[in-house]
């Protein structure tokens, strides 16, 4: 099932019920994508919003106009957290707020 907590912001999670060392796909149609991003990055960590651990930098895939896709391996326990840049480092971190998912705690 796909996480809808960002359906506006064009941030999806799949599956939204993330467990370490499983791997969830991402997909971005955010402002970035909409306003006509070549490439976007995932800047993914995981733990609380203010203190992120097992920080990386993904490229993502266009998938076509306007939508970028990557899949990721959840390696630490604690939340997902995300934000969003484009190759212009333009961001988009939800009015500083990131996009996280929660970890069902496994």
């Amino acid at each position: 099932m796909t996480s809808f907590r960002y359906y506006d912001s064009g941030v999806y999670c799949n599956p939204s019920s993330i467990e370490k060392g499983k791997k969830v796909k991402i997909t971005y149609e955010g402002i970035l994508a909409k306003d006509g991003a070549d490439k976007v990055y995932a800047h993914v960590g995981f733990g609380s919003d203010d203190k992120w651990s097992g920080n990386s930098l993904y490229e993502m895939d266009k998938v076509r106009d306007n939508k970028f896709e990557t899949e990721i391996l959840v390696t630490n326990k604690g939340d997902l957290n995300i934000a969003f840049k484009d190759s212009a480092d333009h961001w988009d971190n939800n009015n500083s707020k990131n996009y996280t998912f929660k970890c069902n705690g496994k």
